[in-house]
């Protein structure tokens, strides 16, 4: 374990006050900085906080969002809900896949891109949907999906993948999310 983690990993909790009660945010903030929540993270982590190692990895492993293993710098989630199979993500998927290189669960060669399925992101009715890092892409089509790959591959940005905003408070300069409410 090395010191550069170690103190890295005490830093983020002592910005959370050292507090257990605030375990997602510090996991969420050690992901950000270090690109996964490893087994040593997860120990400084229980050593700091003062919590069991079992509560600090359950959590990990509990959530799709976080995970053990080194990601991309952009991580794609694909939605796999059984709405998003209805409207299409057998196509979506396969053209993520070919568009990248790469199947899912795996990131391409460069290091830059993972592809994963992830359970239900709430965009249902919006559906086939995508998570970009925190970007929100809903209504994907074959055509929708080459466009995001290649911005991607061009720019590394997810936040040039935001063409327009989404109705009521997601078009607001604090959110700036695509998504629409759907709300009548």
């Amino acid at each position: 374990m090395s010191e550069k983690l170690i103190k890295i990993v005490r830093q983020i909790c002592s910005e959370h006050d050292n507090d257990r009660t605030r375990m997602m945010d510090i996991l969420i903030a050690v992901q950000k900085e270090i690109g996964s929540v490893n087994d040593d993270a997860i120990d400084i982590i229980a050593e700091t906080v003062s919590c069991p190692r079992v509560e600090v990895d359950s959590t990990v492993s509990f959530y799709a969002f976080l995970s053990k293993e080194q990601k991309g710098e952009i991580v794609i989630r694909l939605c796999d809900d059984i709405i998003d199979r209805m409207n299409g993500f057998d196509v979506i998927a396969k053209t993520f896949s070919e568009e990248l290189g790469i199947d899912f669960g795996e990131t391409t060669p460069n290091g830059k891109i993972t592809l994963e399925r992830t359970p239900c992101i709430g965009m249902s009715d919006q559906a086939p949907a995508v998570m970009v890092n925190e970007e929100i892409i809903t209504n994907l089509s074959s055509d929708k999906v080459r466009n995001i790959v290649r911005t991607l591959k061009e720019t590394g940005d997810p936040k040039k993948l935001v063409h327009r905003f989404g109705s009521g408070n997601n078009s607001s300069e604090l959110v700036r999310s695509m998504v629409n409410n759907n709300i009548r």
